[in-house]
């Protein structure tokens, strides 16, 4: 079985839906699949059921004229036309597409156009662009005619793919008020291989860490905001790791730069780190780790079950899908759920994990 996973750079890419293929990748060995690269990637350094297909440019958006612009996205349906291009001579049963793209609209005629030969053509549900940009640091900022087209588009790609599927039992039912169209929801256990969890012997405080894109609606200012209230009670100097990439905003400011503003005004020192896994982050931060992911909306958030499993106590915004799964499927697996509506309410559970850690890191692993 062939399964393209569009996604470019997978293996060096940060993000839960990278994360979500990866996983998919090493459970099913048995399965050929390709993604698009970019740069000079090492194929040698790949699982050796992966191919990455060089990404060429064989369409111009210039092609199109001037008045697609006003009509449809052109710079979406030029990407379309070079991963089809990219693909010409090759064949597959599953073209499959995150939802955080819209490649889903053109890629079917891309492919009759180049005659690449796909069976049928699958819908990753992680979470769609438009929500993301609204609920970004300038969201409102956001040009209302482009945000109103997006979301059409982003309907249009739901409803036309041959399968739809996700992990997210909550973005499922969002989904379900808008169209009827049947989605799968898949078990993350299926799908997702759990760290082994290893006991921290040392007794040095806690590192206090948020992981993730540093989008808004990830709250990693609300993560600045519990390391500032905690840190009066504790005598301790304000520090917290920011490990994810920085996004840009409509109005072309860093999200890097806002929050190390506002950590300033906090009074918190922010340590910014980019690494690819949450393994990774583990071998590269020695000692107890504390996890902050104070979301505002997530459709789950996989670096919670990556950080929960590897036994770092975790506190999770309740606007993650993945309250409801940990809550329905792990009951028994401790977490603090942060109350978005008034997240520092959590500040004295956060002061009791820095000072009780090897307690909470017991009753996590036991």
């Amino acid at each position: 079985m062939k399964v393209l996973l569009v996604e470019f750079d997978l293996f060096s890419s940060i993000g839960g839906g990278q994360t979500f293929y990866k996983s998919l990748v090493t459970r099913h060995p048995e399965i050929e699949f390709y993604f698009f690269k970019t740069g000079q990637i090492q194929d040698a350094n790949l699982p050796k059921n992966v191919t990455a297909i060089p990404y060429g440019s064989h369409c111009s958006r210039k092609y199109f004229g001037p008045s697609i612009e006003t009509t449809i996205r052109s710079d979406i349906v030029e990407r379309c036309l070079n991963i089809a291009g990219s693909c010409q001579g090759l064949q597959f049963d599953v073209v499959d597409y995150p939802d955080y793209q819209l490649f889903g609209v053109f890629l079917r005629q891309a492919f009759k156009h180049f005659r690449v030969k796909a069976n049928a053509f699958a819908l990753s549900m992680h979470g769609v662009i438009s929500t993301t940009h609204e609920l970004n640091w300038d969201g409102e900022l956001f040009n209302s005619t482009v945000l109103r087209q997006t979301k059409i588009l982003e309907k249009i790609q739901f409803e036309t793919a041959d399968i739809r599927y996700g992990i997210s039992a909550r973005y499922i039912s969002e989904w379900a008020a808008i169209s009827p169209l049947t989605c799968f929801e898949y078990d993350l256990t299926q799908f997702f291989s759990f760290p082994a969890i290893e006991p921290v012997a040392e007794i040095s405080d806690p590192r206090l860490l948020f992981v993730g894109r540093t989008e808004k609606r990830k709250g990693p200012e609300t993560a600045i905001d519990l390391v500032w209230a905690a840190s009066p009670q504790l005598f301790k100097e304000k520090k917290l790791s920011i490990i994810g990439p920085s996004v840009w905003t409509e109005t072309g400011k860093s999200s890097e730069g806002i929050l190390k503003s506002y950590g300033d005004y906090r009074r918190v020192q922010l340590d910014f780190l980019v690494k690819n896994s949450f393994s990774e982050i583990a071998r590269s931060i020695n000692g107890p780790k504390i996890v902050l992911l104070p979301s505002k909306y997530d459709t789950f958030n996989l670096v919670s079950i990556e950080s929960l499993f590897s036994g770092c106590p975790t506190f999770i915004g309740d606007g993650a899908g993945v309250c409801d799964y940990l809550d329905k499927k792990f009951p028994n697996i401790p977490y603090i759920k942060i109350k978005m509506r008034n997240p520092l309410a959590s500040t004295e559970a956060l002061v009791d994990h820095i000072l009780n850690f090897k307690h909470f890191q017991f009753a996590l692993i036991s």
